[in-house]
Parts: C-alpha cells; sequence; structure tokens
C-alpha cells in the first residue's frame, strides 16, 4: 500500500494508517536534518494528534514525551517566556499523562504497548514540575500541596516542607515542615542534580530551617544552629540567586563574645 493510500485511510478515520503515516515520518526524520527534519517531526505529530483523538494510547503517549520535552525546553527559556507560560507547557504534558493513566485502570485496548511503570514516572515528573511552577506564579498552597504527595523523593519531601513553613501558623504545622526540610541534610538530596528553581527551594528551604533554629520553631531554640545551616546550604548551592537568598539571611546573624551570635531576623 502506498503512502498517499494510508493517508486516504487516515483521513477517512483509519487509527491504524494515522500511526503508520506518525511513525513513517518519524523515521524519515532520523534520516535527515534541519529544516526537512523539523518538517517530518511537525507531520509526526500531526498524525499522532489524529489518532489521540481517537483515543489510541501509543499517539496519546507520543504527544505526552512531545510535550514533556517543549515543557523542559521552555524551562531554559524562562527568563524571556515567563513561569506562566513554562507552567502551561507542564500542564498539557501533565493532561496527557494523567489520561494515559486513566487508561491503564481503565484496561484500554492498546495499553499493552506500553509500560506502566513509564507512564507513572511520567506522570510524577508533570505533577512535580506542575508544582514547582504553581509556586513561582503564587498559586493557592493547598493546591500545590495537593501535587506533593510522594515524599519518598526528597526533592518533593523538601518543596512540601517549604510549602507548608510558608502557611505554617502553629507549632506543629512548623515541625511538619522542619522535618520535610531537613532533607537538605541528606546525601541523597545534596547529589541529586537540580535545576535552577530546584537550587532555589533548596535555598529556601536552608532560610526556613535555620528560621526554626534561631526563633525555635517547630524544635528548641538554638542560634548558633540556624547559622550553621545557612552556611552548609550556601556550600552546596550552585546558583547565584539561590546564593543570594541565603546569603541576605545569614546578614541577619550578628556575632556576639565567645562566638556566640543574635538573630536580628523574623518570619517575614
Amino acid at each position: 500500500m502506498t503512502v498517499e493510500q494510508r493517508q486516504n485511510l487516515a483521513l477517512s478515520g483509519d487509527v491504524e494508517a494515522m500511526i503508520f503515516l506518525a511513525d513513517f515520518n518519524l523515521h524519515s526524520r532520523s534520516l535527515t536534518d534541519g529544516e526537512e527534519a523539523e518538517k517530518y517531526e511537525n507531520e509526526a505529530k500531526k498524525w499522532f494528534q489524529m489518532a489521540a483523538d481517537y483515543g489510541e494510547p501509543y499517539a496519546v503517549y507520543m504527544l505526552c514525551v512531545y510535550k514533556m520535552s517543549e515543557a523542559s525546553q521552555a524551562e531554559t527559556e524562562i527568563s524571556h517566556i515567563g513561569a506562566e507560560s513554562v507552567k502551561e507547557k507542564w500542564l498539557e504534558a501533565y493532561t496527557l499523562c494523567s489520561r494515559l493513566s486513566d487508561y491503564f485502570q481503565q484496561k484500554k485496548q492498546g495499553m499493552e504497548k506500553l509500560k506502566y511503570a513509564d507512564v507513572l514516572s511520567r506522570l510524577k515528573k508533570c505533577i512535580y514540575r506542575l508544582a514547582i511552577y504553581k509556586f513561582c506564579t503564587n498559586e493557592n498552597a493547598d493546591d500545590i500541596l495537593s501535587c506533593l504527595v510522594d515524599v519518598e523523593d526528597p526533592k518533593v519531601a523538601v518543596f512540601r516542607g517549604v510549602v507548608l513553613f510558608n502557611k505554617a501558623a502553629a507549632p506543629n504545622e512548623y515541625n511538619d515542615a522542619l522535618n520535610l526540610m531537613m532533607h537538605i541534610l541528606d546525601a541523597d538530596y545534596i547529589s541529586a542534580e537540580k535545576t535552577d528553581i530546584e537550587f532555589e527551594l533548596f535555598a529556601y528551604a536552608a532560610v526556613n530551617l535555620s528560621k526554626c533554629c534561631a526563633l525555635g520553631l517547630g524544635m528548641a531554640k538554638n542560634v548558633n544552629m540556624g547559622f550553621d545551616v545557612l552556611t552548609y546550604g550556601k556550600h552546596y548551592i550552585e546558583t547565584e540567586k539561590g546564593l543570594n537568598i541565603v546569603r541576605d539571611e545569614l546578614k541577619l546573624y550578628e556575632c556576639q563574645a565567645d562566638d556566640e551570635r543574635k538573630y536580628v531576623g523574623g518570619l517575614k
């Protein structure tokens, strides 16, 4: 059957023909580069989108892969396009991943070609990245927290702790936040690869932990320990913005006699 015949079938609603054309264009893209490769990729996306509109799982999966790649690329352009635009990209990817997760629950035909672990991993990443940009755009704390349930991941735990600290009002709430933010001291957290925004979250966690120590929030007051937490964070944070967050807080510690320090800051 010729490509033209496949196109006619696809345009009449034949999902298998749509997938064939999408894969055909992906293969053609791999054999070229530049504008020609971009043309083939756009054509592949078009056919995947058509098949996804018919509920074809593999097509939805491929669109999810594309959307996640686009969202990751958008993160590198955040200074030009803004956090709101990046958030929308991750929301699109999350919507597709969530749809695939629903397909698995429904045992939809065609899902046997996909791996549940892969889909779940992608879903978790989308939820986490979406939460980050909800945080960056000052969305409701409870909405952000609803995305941060996988606290076995130290980066998620630290992020959840930062959000909890920002809304805390009672000693037990500060204690909950404190226990989560303590993950910045873990080797797994320190060694984990981080984006610029994750280094900022690291800095916020260090500052908040420092405040817990210096003000006795959720723990016994220990001003020197608060200072030490900041110097620890300063050692591992790799972005200038994150370092400036920590440096500004360090200025609130005044050295006293016998190496004791006085904290002159507050919660805000």
